[in-house]
């Protein structure tokens, strides 16, 4: 599952962080993959390192075209594993 979300850089964003705890929460119970897409490219601060690290059960990646491009692979590599 593909959410469009990106780590905060610094305090203020409670509601976003709260958002970001619940969907990790959830990610175990899940038989699917979750992962927050973030739509440009950015660096990381020591804040949104610390919160990364709070968050082990999602992904995060960051670009869109990078993200569906990634997805395509995983989906033709699927594929070919299936039609074996």
């Amino acid at each position: 599952m593909l959410l469009q979300e990106e780590l905060p850089r610094g305090p203020g964003s409670e509601r976003k962080e709260a958002n970001l705890h619940a969907v990790n929460a959830l990610a175990p119970r899940t038989k699917k993959p979750i992962v927050h897409v973030t739509m440009i490219s950015h660096g990381l601060t020591d804040y949104s390192r610390s919160l990364r690290e709070q968050l082990p059960d999602i992904g995060f990646m960051q670009e869109v075209d990078k993200t569906l491009r990634a997805v395509r692979g995983i989906a033709t590599y699927a594929q070919r594993v299936a039609a074996t």
